[in-house]
């Protein structure tokens, strides 16, 4: 059976989003796929969406909920270990490697799914930012991702 322009490119996707997974930059991934940088960023950007096709149906939506539920009993486990062990100790780094690891994948899980539409990175602020140009929908989206502001937050008069 011959392969079509669409499944290759498919494959070459789903590949693409593998090589991502393993925290390879689109730059090698690009050298490994033998493809421009830019069309590994639409390779990934067409494994997103064959992604949302997959999960979309239930049977997709239980294996996603159990691989998040196997990742954060992994997750569990290895932090209650660890409390168990000399903190200081080669067996709790490990237990902490597992953990983390765990949490990657939990997060990549959730992003893929799209049940995490992105993710915040940590904020620093050396004074306080001026918010009386921000929409209220600004501010409710600040206020739902968390965002902890600290500081006098009333605008600075000139």
């Amino acid at each position: 059976m011959s392969k079509t322009p669409t499944h290759e490119t498919n494959e070459k996707a789903m590949k693409a989003m593998s090589l991502y997974r393993q925290n390879m930059s689109t730059s090698q991934i690009g050298l490994y796929l033998g493809v421009k940088e830019r069309n590994v960023r639409l390779l990934l950007a067409r494994a997103r969406k064959l992604w949302a096709l997959i999960v979309d149906s239930s049977d997709s939506k239980t294996l996603i909920g159990e691989s998040l539920a196997a990742f954060e009993e992994i997750e569990r486990v290895a932090l209650e270990n660890f409390a168990k062990v000399d903190p200081n100790g080669n067996v709790a780094v490990g237990y902490l490697n597992v953990a983390r690891g765990a949490r990657e994948q939990i997060k990549k899980l959730q992003q893929e799914s799209g049940l995490t539409i992105f993710e915040l990175g940590t904020l620093k602020v050396k004074k306080s930012p001026d918010l009386s140009d921000l929409t209220p929908e600004e501010l409710d989206l600040c206020i739902s991702a968390g965002m902890k502001l600290k500081g006098d937050l009333t605008p600075e008069t000139g």
